[in-house]
């Protein structure tokens, strides 16, 4: 499957999260991030379109659902976020 192209740099992490979107709210993994967005693990997956909030500790980023190829989806973030609110899901 093709999937949209993510300019920002990735960092790589393997995170626990919760993840809030049309399926309810949930634990999810998250595999990478940038200031754009992310990639993560769920099951349920997330659908193409859908709108979910990850929150982690107190930060909470709304973001739409770029791609999935369950169990695996990217999110393209509502904003571009801040090198400092990338990190403080990498110091989780």
């Amino acid at each position: 499957m093709d999937h949209p192209a993510r300019n920002a740099k990735r960092q790589k992490i393997f995170e626990p999260f919760v993840i809030c979107g049309p399926k309810g709210e949930r634990r999810a993994h998250l595999l990478d991030i940038s200031e754009t967005g992310a990639l993560i693990h769920s099951e349920p997956s997330c659908d193409r379109g859908a709108l979910v909030r990850l929150s982690i500790q107190d930060t909470t980023v709304a973001a739409q659902v770029a791609w999935s190829s369950p169990p695996r989806f990217g999110v393209t973030f509502s904003q571009r976020h801040s090198a400092d609110t990338v990190k403080a899901f990498l110091r989780a």
